[in-house]
Parts: C-alpha cells; structure tokens; sequence
C-alpha cells in the first residue's frame, strides 16, 4: 500500500486546504504534520517550531525511517491534483519536476557550491529538484541519505532564512518562517548517491488543465 505524507503549517493555510486534507486522507494512508491537529478528526504529528520548509524533509525522512519502506510526500496544495498513479521501482526518486539550478537569485548557485563542497560532490549538474512532490526509495543507503539532509539543514536555512528578496515570486513564499532552498539539499544527496531521478510533472500537469 503506497503510503503518503504532507504537511500543513498555520490556521490560514489549514483554513484553506482542511477540505482536501480530509478528502485526500479518506481516499489513501495520509501521514500530516501541523500545528493545528484540533482541526483534523484523524492522528497528526505536532509541529511546534518555528516553520521551515526544510521541515518536509525531515517530517518525510521521519516517517521513511518509522514505516521502513518509501512514503510519498506532496505539497499540500498538490493533494487535489494527485489524482494518478505512479508505478514505482525499488530504487529510483520520483520528484515533482527537474529544471536547471533557479536563477532567481544567485543565492540558489552559492547554496548549491556550499552543499557541494560538504558532501564532497564532483558531478557539476546544475539540475535543480522541485520538491512539490517526493518519494524516495527506502534503499541500504537510506540512513546515509538522511544523515546527510540533517546535516545540510543549517547550510540551507542560514542562506535561506530570513532573507527579503528582490523578486517577487521569491517574496511569495518567503514571508513566513524560513523559505525556500530545500530542493538544493534533496538534488544534491540524489547526485551523491547516483538515485535515478523521475519526473512526474507532465502527468501533474495534465491533471491540473483537465
């Protein structure tokens, strides 16, 4: 059974995506993170922190490491458009989309050299993994892969971290807790252990226009 996670942070985003939390749980295994667990009729896991978005990799890794096989986590409001099935195999990533390294800001290629330099990298991809959906494989690796993540975090949060932004889009997401930059540790870990990486967007994306 393909088990999934997702995580939902504050009363307003909970306002806005209760409904298909609940929906999306009533149909599969949902594991949620959130603060606000009085609104939901099902078990959560509390998050009682200041929120980060790095938090989606630890909450996924958590939970990988609690079931001992792959879990599935997507963004909250991806839950209404994952309305396919993914066939997975034992050993590749299956990630939202791949694009190159984000020149939004070239806070995103210094983040990427410093991770590289930490896990002595040599493969100079720029590939940059969005993490609008993720599910790794639960390989003999797997303890490595998260030893790695937990030890990227501070890298990731001190570029990323109370920052404001020139643009916009970056503005978006940025006005609470610490924003943005998880995807440079996930793609790097990916590249350090030769994960096979598939991109599920188009069918994202076919969903979403139907």
């Amino acid at each position: 059974m393909v088990e999934f996670a997702t995580m939902c942070i504050g009363k307003n985003w909970v306002f806005d995506h209760k409904d298909n939390i609940i929906e999306f749980h009533n149909k599969h295994k949902l594991h949620l993170l959130t603060d606000c667990g009085d609104s939901f009729d099902f078990k959560s896991y509390k998050h009682n922190k200041e929120f980060s978005y790095y938090d989606k990799l630890i909450f996924l890794l958590d939970i990988m490491t609690l079931k001992k096989k792959r879990i599935t986590y997507l963004d909250v409001d991806k839950l209404r458009h994952y309305d396919f099935k993914i066939h997975f195999d034992d050993s590749s990533c299956y990630t939202y989309n791949i694009v190159p390294t984000p020149k939004l800001s070239n806070v995103f290629e210094k983040t990427r050299q410093q991770i590289h330099t930490h896990l002595k990298i040599k493969n100079t991809s720029e590939i940059y993994v969005q993490e609008g959906l993720i599910s790794l494989p639960y390989t003999s690796d797997f303890k490595n892969i998260k030893k790695d993540i937990i030890e990227l975090k501070s890298i990731v949060e001190s570029n990323f971290g109370n920052r404001k932004w020139n643009n916009q889009k970056l503005n978006r997401y940025s006005k609470h807790g610490i924003g943005y930059g998880e995807g440079s540790a996930l793609t790097a870990v990916l590249l350090k252990y030769n994960i096979n990486v598939v991109n599920v967007y188009s069918s994202f994306r076919r969903e979403t226009l139907i």
